[in-house]
């Protein structure tokens, strides 16, 4: 197993005061018992809120893009706009929110981009969403998740 020991000398994280240079040390064989504990906290839905909110900031930063046009193609047609023509007009559409597709899956599907992503969006307050530029989206959008 490849693992990357590009580790700061002199530092240690504050919530594990393990220095560095042991770790260096002991990467390599304590690398699957954390990837194990990882995986599987990850599988049965336990992890830190902070993580929690880490995904959700990567996901609504990558589904403001797609709405924006500064993602990549293959994402613009999983993110789509509530107002969709031919329906009656809802005032929801002069939101800016997101239509969600329906879920078959429970356990994989809402885990889908085109899933997970709409949700996280439609879940921000208004001035979040309708930021006008990326740095702003994400500005507003750290503010609104970490604080």
């Amino acid at each position: 197993m490849a693992v990357n020991t590009v580790i700061p000398y002199g530092t240690s994280s504050a919530a594990d005061p393990i220095p560095n240079s042991v770790l260096k040390q002991i990467v390599d064989v304590i690398a699957p018992f954390i990837t194990e504990l990882f995986n599987r906290s990850i599988l049965a839905g336990h992890f830190p809120a902070t993580f929690k909110e880490g995904i959700q900031y990567k996901l609504a930063v990558m589904a403001f893009k797609v709405l924006h046009g500064r993602a990549p193609s293959y994402l613009g047609p999983l993110v789509r706009v509530a107002a969709v023509s031919g329906r009656r007009t809802l005032r929801s559409a002069d939101t800016n929110r997101i239509l969600v597709p329906p879920v078959t899956s429970t356990t994989v599907g809402s885990q889908a981009f085109s899933v997970a992503a709409p949700r996280i969006l439609n879940s921000l307050p208004d001035d979040v969403i309708s930021a006008e530029s990326l740095p702003t989206f994400q500005r507003q959008l750290k503010r609104h998740l970490f604080c």
